[in-house]
């Protein structure tokens, strides 16, 4: 099979996918959406350096493309448009957005628990929050994934300090506390949840200093686990998932983030389940 991954050569994710396809005898090549020209004169055209159209490829996986999600979206099309295996077909549907409280939206409509969540477009919205969450605070970028751009502030005055920053409004949303340890990264691939780790929470008070190589562990995967990772992968219709799931103080477990297409070689590492070659063989089916 040809095989396309759209995304950086750099990715050890990438990588990892491109060594297991070649072990099943697939031709696997890696570019990301910088490297396509984009054109049209009657028909679409999306072709690589060298002048191939992407469409010479069987199956597309794609990767990190949130920086270029209209393109990732354009491209998708064009290859379901021509019969081929994409991986994520939500990209192909145009139904995924790069944009946590729409995501946050469409789970409350499916009734999927997540902790209380404020947009904050402007100081209204701010005075708001500070009316229904009590500190902490957990502030998020709407955009960014892995991590970055979330902070924690123990008191009004630290969100308040932080929003004087007028540009940050509309770019940030406001998350309610739990005082868990530990939170829950679960791999979900089409029907099957994969596998699940227990990750020390980045926010949790008195945090032990535990080396980065030891802070997750592998962990069972009980049913209630399993049926919410499950149930917001399907809302979503995420075929390839990573969710964050953290138990509230009532012990209900919530939905903290989901990410298309996550990174997957610390899981693999802390659970012994090969994920590259579990998502080479679903591209197979």
């Amino acid at each position: 099979m040809k095989t396309l991954i759209v995304g950086s050569l750099k990715s050890e994710e990438s990588q990892l996918l491109k060594k297991e396809a070649e072990k099943r005898s697939h031709s696997v090549e890696i570019f990301s959406l910088s490297k396509m020209t984009f054109s049209g004169q009657g028909n679409l055209s999306i072709t690589l350096p060298d002048g191939r159209d992407v469409k010479d490829f069987e199956a597309v996986l794609f990767r990190a493309i949130n920086r270029h999600i209209i393109e990732a979206k354009i491209v998708a099309q064009y290859l379901a448009g021509h019969q081929r295996i994409v991986l994520d077909q939500v990209l192909a549907q145009g139904k995924y957005e790069n944009h946590k409280f729409f995501t946050h939206s469409r789970l409350w409509a499916k009734q999927i628990p997540q902790p209380t969540t404020f947009f904050v477009l402007s100081p209204i919205n701010l005075k708001e929050a500070v009316r229904k969450i009590k500190p902490p605070f957990i502030v998020k970028h709407i955009k960014e994934m892995r991590g970055r751009d979330n902070f924690r502030f123990d008191s009004q005055e630290e969100l308040f300090n932080f929003f004087k920053k007028k540009e940050r409004f509309g770019l940030y949303l406001i998350q309610e506390w739990y005082p868990a340890k530990y939170y829950y990264r679960t791999l979900v691939l089409g029907n099957k949840v994969l596998g699940a780790m227990k990750r020390l929470s980045l926010h949790c008070q008195n945090r032990p200093r535990i080396p980065l190589s030891q802070r997750s562990k592998k962990t069972g995967l009980p049913a209630d686990l399993k049926n919410i990772s499950l149930k917001t992968a399907h809302a979503l219709e995420i075929e390839l998932a990573g969710l964050d799931i953290m138990p509230d103080p009532q012990g209900q477990l919530r939905i903290l983030e989901i990410n298309r297409s996550p990174q997957f070689k610390r899981f693999s590492q802390v659970t012994g389940i090969n994920a590259a070659e579990e998502i080479i063989k679903y591209i197979e089916k």
